[in-house]
């Protein structure tokens, strides 16, 4: 079963993932997620780059450690962190 989830609000994803693990059995989390605004370092809207930091970052940790302490207590689980090309090159021109 795969669950969707909007990784741009981090505060959401705490109460989603809380309740979410505790109905369930969790084995394997795939932390597939990453978004890119694409503007020049000078013009770059802080808003945008919160929306980078929530997407690419706050609810990844967020959501790796919530599912991380459910595999521990249950002493089994993996997670598999997926990462676009762009994080080692870079996206902005």
């Amino acid at each position: 079963t795969s669950f969707t989830l909007d990784m741009s609000k981090p505060e959401a994803i705490k109460d989603s993932a809380a309740e979410l693990f505790e109905n369930r059995q969790i084995d394997i989390l795939v932390n597939n997620a990453g978004i890119i605004h694409r503007e020049k370092a000078e013009d770059f809207p802080e808003e945008n780059w919160q929306h980078v930091l929530n997407v690419n970052l706050n609810s990844l940790f967020i959501l790796t450690q919530l599912a991380g302490r459910h595999m521990l207590k249950r002493g089994h689980g993996k997670i598999i962190n997926i990462a676009s090309l762009l994080s080692f090159q870079g996206g902005i021109l």
